[in-house]
C-alpha cells in the first residue's frame, strides 16, 4: 500500500506476539469459520483475515495494547484511518475500513458489541480517491532507490525487489509464492500465481524478466531447493508484513516514500512505454479482470500535472 510524503516507516507488525487479545483471536476464527460455512472462497477467506490483521497492527500501534474489538470505539476507527492514510493508497485503507464495518455488524448480529458501537465502528469516513494514475516513481527517485538496495541488500531482499519491480506482482501474491511457482531458465522464466490466492480466484503465469531471474537464481542458491514458500526470515516464510519492510528499510534509506503496490505502478508505467501501450496485455499480467481497471494508467499522473504546472510561462 502506498505512502504519501515525506520520510515513512512501515507500521510494526511484532513477529513474536499476538496483535490482537485471546478473546479477539478467538472472534475472528468463529467468524471465518461462518465465512467458510457460507462457501466462501479460501482466497476470501484470507483476504478477510488478511484485513483483520491490518487493523489489529494498527491498533496495537496506536494504542500500545492487544487490539480487541469490544473495546474499539468510533473515535478509533477514524484515527485507525488515519493511520493507515499515511502508509497506504486510499483503496486499501478503505478496503480496510470496509472489513471493519462488515465484522463489526457481525459481532454485533451475535450479541458481542452493541448495535449502537458496530454503526459507531462502521462510520468513519472513506479516504476520498483522486481520479488520477496511480503514483509511479520518477527515474532519478527510482535509482536512488535501487542504488540502495545494490550498495546494502542481502541475495533475499535484491531477488524480492526486483521481482515486484519487474513482474507486477501484489504484495500478497508475492508473499504466498512457492518454490513450485517458480520456472526459471537463462532464456526465459515464469511465476504461477495460484487461483487460491489470486485476487478474484483467477490463476495466472506472469512472465518474468532476465533481470529478476538473474536476482531469483542468486537467491535460490543460498536458499536452496526445500519445497514451501519462496521467501523465508528467521521464523520461517516471510509474510506481507516482512516483505513490506523489506521494501521500507531501503526506501527509507533513498529518503523516498515506498511501497510493494507503487512497485506495481512503476512496472506498469514502464511496461506501456516499453510496449506503446499494450493495456490488454498489462491487464492479463497484474490479472485484471475488468480492462476498465488497467485503464487508471491511462490518466494524468500526479507528477505529469506537477511537470506541466512547473512548465507554465507567463
Amino acid at each position: 500500500m502506498s505512502p504519501k510524503t515525506g520520510r515513512i516507516t512501515q507500521p510494526a507488525a511484532p513477529m513474536s506476539a499476538s496483535p490482537a487479545t485471546p478473546a479477539e483471536e478467538a472472534r475472528l476464527s468463529r467468524f471465518l469459520e461462518g465465512l467458510q460455512a457460507r462457501g466462501r472462497s479460501r482466497a476470501t477467506v484470507m483476504s478477510y483475515e488478511y484485513e483483520w490483521r491490518k487493523v489489529a497492527h494498527w491498533s496495537l500501534d496506536l494504542n500500545g495494547e492487544p487490539f480487541d474489538l469490544t473495546r474499539m470505539v468510533g473515535r478509533e476507527a477514524v484515527e485507525l484511518r488515519n493511520h493507515g492514510a499515511r502508509f497506504y493508497a486510499p483503496a486499501s485503507v478503505n478496503h480496510c475500513l470496509a472489513f471493519l464495518a462488515e465484522y463489526a455488524r457481525w459481532a454485533a448480529s451475535g450479541g458481542e458489541i452493541p448495535p449502537s458501537q458496530a454503526e459507531e465502528l462502521a462510520g468513519a469516513p472513506r479516504v476520498r480517491k483522486q481520479a488520477l494514475a496511480p503514483r509511479g516513481l520518477s527515474r532519478q527517485e527510482l535509482r536512488r532507490f535501487l542504488r540502495e538496495v545494490d550498495l546494502r541488500a542481502g541475495r533475499r531482499d535484491r531477488a524480492i525487489v526486483y521481482l515486484l519491480l519487474h513482474s507486477g506482482l501484489r504484495l500478497g501474491e508475492v508473499a504466498r509464492l512457492e518454490i513450485d511457482d517458480l520456472a526459471l531458465s537463462e532464456r526465459k522464466g515464469s511465476v504461477r500465481v495460484r487461483s487460491e490466492w489470486a485476487k478474484g480466484d483467477k490463476e495466472r503465469t506472469v512472465p518474468v524478466s532476465s533481470v529478476a531471474r538473474g536476482e531469483l537464481a542468486g537467491y535460490l542458491s543460498v536458499r536452496g531447493r526445500a519445497p514451501g514458500r519462496l521467501f523465508l526470515g528467521q521464523r520461517g516464510p516471510l509474510g506481507s508484513n516482512g516483505i513490506a519492510r523489506v521494501i521500507g528499510k531501503y526506501a527509507r534509506a533513498a529518503g523516498i516514500p515506498l511501497s510493494p503496490h507503487r512497485l506495481r505502478h512503476c512496472f506498469s508505467y514502464r511496461y506501456l512505454e516499453h510496449t506503446v501501450n499494450d493495456f490488454v496485455g498489462l491487464a492479463a499480467i497484474l490479472g485484471h479482470s475488468n480492462l476498465n481497471t488497467t485503464m487508471i494508467y491511462a490518466r494524468k499522473r500526479p507528477e505529469d500535472l506537477e511537470a506541466a504546472v512547473e512548465g507554465l510561462e507567463f
